[in-house]
């Protein structure tokens, strides 16, 4: 199938409309816009972690500052992903 097709980009516009479909949608699809799909899965912090840590090219400060919500994704964003922000995560977890 041809990744820029109307079909695709129908079904790319489906799955982001939730953070769990945008996230698998572009852990799956070569050709998918990961910013897209990105912007969709880190309106939920367990999808944010997930997207950074599978998604190549995932933008690394966009995912954990969706991550700062919630102090368990926070930390496990900031010991785990590589090239996470530590200061920015410590100034965050005493807010």
């Amino acid at each position: 199938m041809n990744n820029l097709s109307k079909e695709f980009l129908a079904e790319q516009e489906e799955a982001c409309k939730t953070p769990y479909t945008a996230f698998y949608f572009a852990k799956e699809n070569k050709g998918a816009d990961i910013e897209k799909c990105q912007e969709a899965a880190c309106k939920d912090t367990y999808y944010a972690y997930c997207f950074a840590n599978d998604i190549k090219g995932a933008d690394i400060t966009y995912c954990q500052k969706a991550t700062y919500k919630d102090s368990y994704w926070s930390k496990r964003f900031a010991e785990e992903i590589p090239g996470a922000d530590q200061k920015k995560y410590k100034i965050y977890s005493i807010l």
